[in-house]
């Protein structure tokens, strides 16, 4: 679309729920609105106020591409916490940006090979972190930035920020009001702006805190009863369909549930790695693919509970992490490195023989001998949250990147945990598992936690307002007892995480055993066959459980065979337009 003085000209992904009140605050430039659209009302706001200014006040998820036919330059954004994916990079005299990574391999230029470097750090986390892509040139531009981009020098800028979750220390709430009633209004108006549209709306509802809060507030904001959607699993230890079922009858929801069943896991798992662009291995995908399938067929929109975790405290290593680095520290890092080197010495052999508890107990050991050799809050970040075990490489050839520093050093190793995991685990594993299985099936995903307002409120909070011992989330505890009784709660989360353990050794074992066999490992050259195979015949054997580590393999294989399928068919297609010298290229 262009402005209606014809020198901007944008394409863009995502919502803007403030988009009237921006209008509203163009009113003096006397605006002839031509639509109601939020895409015009952001190109004219850039128009009118400027990139900066503009991206200051939209309050969204959005990733959007602008052309400045006057200065011929092309600017990139992407919203704060980077619910909505942008890509870019150069290929040859091109400069490619998209959505998408499927869109950039269909470019003549595009040369598709695997960064092992990305490929190391998949394998160490079960995503590729940012700024990279699995593809060696290509890139992510990180949440909360932009990126400008000058065709006459043909060179790529560095991504500044405009945005930090550092800025809340220098906002302020409204006086007079107490901690519960800020967040609880910020989270009330969040939703209320997320409810815009004459679409159908609903929310995932999973039986925790996040999901229910704001399943709660939708309820209370809407003179009908709110679509809710869960996922159960047969086995009781993984199910939390009937915490849902119960919270949603007392809300008086209009409440729909799946119990996955075989038929649907053999049918899902193997077009996992189409809904995703790069290798994915958060296990939860896959009921979070099923959920938003199930939850398309009632409504095209839906709320999320994702970020409140990142932002009140609700991960076990908030707690966790600052008790081991306390007692590790007791220690000189040689004592402690050497330790590390004596734990992680046991050979597989040895755990084997072991008893099966005793087993279970020495894997816990040698996960705490690489916890005891973190020398920073960095490397203990990245011990905490590593799929690796021990120190061999599954990657050919692969080196994996620094240890994450935290965007700024707070007073707490709680705070800098939970920094962390807004700059590096949200934006590449949470939301990346959401946004892609719902655009799979053309549904839109909202998360009220990510409104920079709630989020900025929530940072300004003191940490004993979020976790007290090794209870997380203590405010929306409180908030939420407004709306419902802790009781109907669960005491503790079983997750979303569906048994894939077991379904390996049963009705996932034939699909895996052809992705996982040794002469196609050597051939394609990117893993160790040998070690992939003697974690796949102890993990059947019920030796070791190395669920994380070959499902992280699995999706590899999986996303690989479709890489070299698409690679196979790309010089078949048409030639794309590139960005040229001329303004009109654009």
């Amino acid at each position: 679309m262009a402005s209606q003085c014809g020198r901007f000209v944008i394409t863009f992904n995502g919502e803007i729920y403030n988009h009237l009140d921006i209008r509203v605050g163009l009113r003096h430039r006397e605006m002839a609105w031509v639509g109601h659209s939020d895409t015009e009302t952001l190109v004219e706001a850039i128009s009118a106020l400027g990139m900066e200014q503009t991206l200051q006040q939209c309050i969204g998820m959005f990733a959007f591409c602008v052309w400045d036919r006057e200065q011929n330059t092309l600017t990139l954004a992407r919203d704060r916490f980077g619910e909505k994916p942008l890509y870019y990079g150069m290929c040859g005299d091109s400069f490619l940006f998209s959505s998408e990574l499927t869109s950039l391999r269909g470019h003549p230029h595009f040369a598709s090979r695997i960064s092992r470097t990305a490929l190391s750090d998949y394998f160490k986390r079960g995503y590729v972190p940012a700024p990279q892509s699995i593809y060696e040139g290509i890139y992510k531009l990180p949440p909360g930035c932009c990126l400008t981009y000058k065709p006459a020098d043909r060179v790529l800028g560095t991504p500044y920020r405009y945005w930090t979750i550092a800025q809340a220390s220098h906002g302020q709430d409204e006086e007079g009001a107490t901690a519960i009633e800020t967040i609880d209004a910020r989270l009330r108006s969040a939703v209320q702006r997320q409810l815009i549209g004459d679409v159908p709306l609903g929310a995932f509802l999973s039986g925790g805190i996040d999901s229910t809060l704001v399943v709660a507030l939708m309820q209370s904001l809407s003179p009908n009863p709110v679509n809710t959607f869960t996922i159960g699993f047969a086995q009781s230890k993984y199910n939390e369909a009937n915490q849902a079922k119960r919270i949603a009858t007392y809300l008086g929801t209009h409440h729909t549930e799946l119990y996955i069943n075989e038929s649907e896991l053999l049918s899902t798992i193997p077009r996992i790695a189409d809904v995703y662009d790069e290798p994915f291995a958060d296990a939860s995908q896959v009921p979070t693919v099923l959920l938003c399938q199930l939850a398309k067929q009632h409504v095209t929109v839906a709320l999320t509970g994702d970020g409140a975790d990142e932002l009140f405290g609700g991960y076990r290593r908030y707690t966790d992490g600052p008790l081991l680095w306390s007692l590790a520290r007791r220690l000189p890092l040689s004592a402690r490195r050497c330790v590390s080197r004596l734990l992680e010495s046991l050979p597989p052999g040895a755990l084997n023989a072991m008893p099966a508890r005793i087993s279970d107990l020495a894997e816990k050991l040698q996960k705490v001998a690489q916890l005891l050799s973190a020398n920073s809050q960095a490397s203990l970040y990245s011990q905490l949250t590593t799929h690796q075990t021990g120190r061999e490489s599954i990657v050919i050839g692969g080196y994996a990147s620094p240890d994450p520093e935290p965007g700024m050093i707070m007073d707490s190793i709680a705070q800098n945990l939970m920094l962390l995991d807004i700059d590096c685990y949200l934006p590449d594993d949470i939301l990346v598992k959401v946004d892609r299985a719902a655009m799979s099936v053309g549904l839109e995903t909202r998360a009220p936690f990510l409104d920079h307002l709630v989020a900025e409120s929530a940072w300004r909070l003191p940490l004993t307002d979020k976790i007290q011992g090794r209870r997380g989330k203590m405010i929306l505890r409180q908030v939420m007892s407004k709306y419902v009784p802790e009781a109907l709660i669960a005491t503790s989360k079983k997750g979303f995480t569906p048994p894939v353990g077991e379904w390996l050794k049963g009705p996932l074992k034939a699909w895996a055993a052809d992705l996982l066999d040794s002469d196609l490992l050597r051939r394609q050259g990117f893993l160790v066959p040998e070690l992939v195979q003697r974690r796949w015949q102890e993990h059947q054997a019920g030796k070791r459980n190395w669920t994380y580590q070959l499902w992280d393999v699995l999706m590899f294989q999986s996303w690989l065979a479709q890489h070299e399928r698409q690679a196979g068919t790309q010089t078949s297609r048409t030639t794309h337009p590139t960005l040229g010298k001329q303004p009109s290229a654009a």
